[in-house]
Order: C-alpha cells, then sequence, then structure tokens
C-alpha cells in the first residue's frame, strides 16, 4: 500500500499529504493483497516501482498463490522462490539472488568467497 501512495494513485484519496518521491524498489517477502474494502482499488492498477519477491513454496501462514498474485500487480516483478516457509532465506544461492536484484539500485559488496 506504501507503494500505491508513493506512486500517486490516480482518483483514491489516501486523506494524508504526501511529500515523498516513490520507493526506488521494493523486496516483499510472504507478501498478498488482503481485503481491504475501497482500498482493494489500489491493486487495479500495475504497479511501477522495481520489485522482488521472496516467497516460500513452504509458507503456511501466505499462500504462495497469494504472493504470486500480488507479484503480478507489479512490472516485471523478480520472484525468487525457495523451499522453506514463513521467513527470508540465509544461503548463498538466495543472497546472490537479492544482490542481484539490488545491485541496479544500491551499491552491493560481492559474496565473500567463505560463506
Amino acid at each position: 500500500m506504501i507503494c500505491a501512495l508513493l506512486e500517486g494513485r490516480e482518483g483514491f484519496d489516501f486523506g494524508v499529504p504526501v511529500d515523498h518521491p516513490p520507493f526506488k524498489f521494493a523486496v516483499l517477502s510472504g507478501a498478498v493483497i488482503m481485503e481491504l474494502g475501497e482500498m482493494t482499488k489500489l491493486f487495479d492498477t500495475q504497479f511501477t516501482t522495481p520489485s522482488m519477491h521472496m516467497m516460500g513454496t513452504l509458507d503456511t501462514v501466505i499462500d504462495i498463490k497469494g504472493s504470486k498474485y500480488l507479484a503480478a500487480k507489479f512490472d516485471n516483478p523478480v520472484i525468487y522462490e525457495f523451499v522453506g516457509g514463513h521467513f527470508l532465506p540465509n544461503t548463498p544461492h538466495a543472497r546472490r539472488a537479492m544482490r542481484a536484484f539490488l545491485k541496479d539500485f544500491i551499491p552491493v559488496d560481492e559474496e565473500p568467497e567463505s560463506s
């Protein structure tokens, strides 16, 4: 919802003034669209914020189908699926994927050889 607020959704009044630029990027983990009445309309338009969506195939808190549905609401989402539950993985593969996504937005150090 904060991405929508900062992208300045047309025709939607958040009730608060916004003096902040859009996010440069978003990383979402175990994220889903919740039924929020009028707020659900925020997801009718594609998000332009570059995004990475990390989702566990064994997540029992958030169904992966819901995470994929949310990811599809973003232009060109980067989707990282991992075998696991409702957490951020801390494996070398996951860290490399995160670095690959973030390198276009912030300086990222390379993975140390010892990891």
